[in-house]
């Protein structure tokens, strides 16, 4: 494109020149001896600067095609067409004397890009073919209306005939010679805004996440809350591998509510705190981005009420694996040695058909617990409908009022006998959830992504979570929540934010896409929703595209929070109002830059079309600054995790050339 580009420019360079050079010949037409040859060669020359003029502008054009098709439609703007003539003479490429406002470009003031030359309009009717060039006589450029990342000018100066900027220059609309660059003046440097009118029907990413929703069609945005954070694991299992994940594992909920945040605890009469924030987007910066942090409340000084363990563990052949049942065991002998006599421990077996491995036993029979996870072996076929079955009705039996019962399903995910079909194992666990049961599922070193699927459904239909399990620490990790996570003290808890029209244009809810509800759902009671554990944190991120003047003493949006207490069928509600102040990303709290950093990493992994200028050394360098604190440890792991996707990256590029 260049080389063409390049002889077009020659072209239209030399037939100004040959004008200026020939007016010799302009003379000599007007006297009575003309020749008829030169008259042929004078028309010849006025077709040639003809020619030229028209191919330059078509050439200009392509570009400017090219320029707007590499952007996704969702975030092209609405542009306008407007232009004046800056009032060049043909040929003159110093300009003339005029006002510096009337030297350069063209555009509206009026509109929301000041004086940036022709405008137009991808996603309906105008395109860039028609309106987006600039022709050789000084009208205008083209200008994009599209965000602040793509200020700046110094781009493709198509001969001193206008061109495209790139991306993170300073100033609009530096250009020399007719035409002039990119509309503005080089006097001053006009910011470019960005506004666009979102439309409900947004093209989502080939990963399938959560559009844009114009608010003035729909202001509530309902889901209900998700701890589990089997995705986090998965990235970390297939980084050992020396790969990167596959899109399809990547739940960036799961990845942000793998960490800690240092929310307070709930001092009121709700078990749940609540705080929001708002402040820059780091990957589109004209966007906000509005966090939700919620926590639920701390166990009692005395420690956590007494548990009823039902451990429902898969013991079929694929389990002898080194990385599932037998890794599994030795995670089991050391959670049982926390055990205290008032708790009780039960195991059921299944493979071919389930079985009581171990009757409701006291915690503190430790040689007879450890005895029963020594004879644990596999083989066989699996009948996990049975050994869920056997499950409820064991834990129904052993139930400890005011206390700790929950149901934990150990499996490799080969749900391969009985009502294996997705559907029958999540409508199982939906009849036997409730009276005070909690299901948790942990999948061992997991094959198949679809067996994955169906285990989170199980878990989230069972009022509990799931985890992926690949090593000792993974292991070490879920089971040694017991007297937290596992302790469950709000359930059902469903989120339903409203937004402001006034203040909020667009809104899209990062991660949450398989725990979506309709509005209507949110005070329906009926309706299962996720559960919190004592001290537990939970994370939503929304990325926000504000209107074009916000006044910040007007209400952002509100926060409406819905839970239920115990074994109450009926929810509690919680409610705060929130206000945009302003904050830029560098004035917010650590936590904040931190999560953000974490939803930056999952859209690259996602290659999602939503992650604008998001880099991996962009997520490193906000994860770094939010690294301090309690939580340091596990926020530089996750640095480190990233630079080796980093490489992952690259290297994944390099195999494709």
């Amino acid at each position: 494109m260049y080389v063409i580009y390049s002889v077009i420019t020659l072209t239209c360079y030399f037939t100004e020149t040959v004008i200026v050079m020939n007016t010799d010949l302009l003379n000599k037409l007007t006297k009575k001896e003309f020749e008829p040859l030169k008259l042929i060669e004078f028309i010849s020359l006025i077709c040639a600067v003809i020619t030229g003029l028209f191919l330059s502008t078509l050439e200009i054009s392509s570009i400017a095609t090219d320029f707007f098709e590499a952007i996704p439609e969702e975030r092209t703007a609405k542009l306008v067409k407007s232009s004046f003539d800056c009032g060049l003479e043909f040929g003159n490429k110093k300009g003339h004397e005029k006002k510096p406002d009337d030297l350069l470009g063209g555009g509206d003031s009026k509109h929301r890009v000041t004086r940036k030359g022709v405008l137009g309009m991808i996603n309906n009717q105008i395109k860039a073919q028609s309106v987006a060039f600039s022709n050789p006589a000084g009208f205008g450029g083209f200008a994009t209306d599209i965000d602040a990342i793509l200020n700046g000018a110094q781009g493709l100066k198509t001969g001193g005939r206008g061109g495209i900027i790139k991306k993170n220059l300073e100033g609009i609309g530096v250009g020399k010679g007719s035409g002039n660059g990119f509309g503005g003046n080089k006097y001053d440097k006009p910011s470019i805004t960005y506004s666009p009118k979102f439309s409900t029907a947004k093209l989502e990413s080939a990963a399938g996440e959560n559009p844009f929703i114009n608010t003035d069609s729909e202001p509530l945005s309902t889901f209900s809350i998700d701890v589990d954070n089997a995705s986090y694991n998965n990235i970390l299992y297939h980084v050992r591998l020396k790969m990167l994940p596959p899109p399809s594992n990547i739940r960036i909920e799961e990845m942000i509510n793998n960490f800690s945040y240092d929310y307070p605890v709930p001092s009121g009469s709700h078990p749940l705190s609540v705080v929001t924030e708002v402040s820059g987007c780091p990957w589109e910066l004209t966007h906000r981005i509005f966090r939700i942090g919620i926590k639920g409340r701390s166990l009692p000084p005395q420690g956590p009420p007494p548990s009823n363990f039902v451990f429902l563990i898969d013991v079929s052949g694929s389990m002898a694996l080194h990385g599932r049942l037998p890794l599994f065991k030795q995670g089991l002998r050391s959670f049982a040695s926390s055990l205290q006599k008032r708790d009780r421990i039960s195991i059921i077996t299944y493979a071919g058909e389930a079985g009581l491995h171990l009757a409701s036993t006291p915690g503190n029979r430790r040689e007879l617990i450890n005895d029963a996870i020594d004879r644990l072996k596999s083989g066989g076929s699996t009948a996990g409908c049975e050994g869920i079955q056997l499950a409820y009705r064991l834990a129904n039996n052993n139930f400890i009022s005011n206390g700790n019962n929950r149901i934990i399903l150990v499996t490799d995910g080969n749900f391969n006998v009985g009502e294996s079909n997705e559907k029958d194992l999540v409508r199982l666990i939906e009849k036997k959830r409730g009276n005070g049961i909690f299901l948790t599922v942990i999948g061992m070193n997991i094959d198949h992504e679809q067996d994955e699927k169906t285990m989170e459904q199980l878990a989230n239909n069972g009022d509990g979570t799931f985890a992926s399990v690949y090593n000792a620490f993974d292991l070490q990790r879920v089971l040694s929540s017991t007297g937290e996570t596992f302790f469950t003290v709000a359930k059902d808890v469903k989120i339903q934010v409203q937004f402001n029209p006034e203040s909020v244009e667009a809104y899209r809810l990062i991660g949450y896409e398989n725990r979506m509800l309709q509005s209507s759902e949110f005070s329906d009671d009926t309706k299962d929703a996720g559960e919190i554990g004592a001290e537990q944190t939970v994370t939503a991120l929304y990325e926000i595209v504000p209107i074009r003047q916000p006044d910040y003493s007007r209400l952002f949006c509100t926060v409406n929070i819905r839970y239920k207490n115990g074994d109450e069928s009926e929810s509690r509600l919680m409610t705060s109002n929130v206000y945009d102040r302003n904050k830029q990303i560098e004035m917010s709290s650590s936590d904040y830059r931190f999560a953000t950093a974490v939803a930056g990493f999952g859209l690259l992994l996602l290659n999602s079309s939503y992650k604008g200028t998001c880099t991996y050394n962009a997520v490193i360098d906000l994860a770094r600054s939010a690294a301090g604190g309690p939580y340091s440890h596990e926020r530089y792991e996750f640095i480190e995790l990233v630079k080796k996707c980093k490489i992952l990256a690259q290297e994944e590029v390099l195999s494709f050339k």
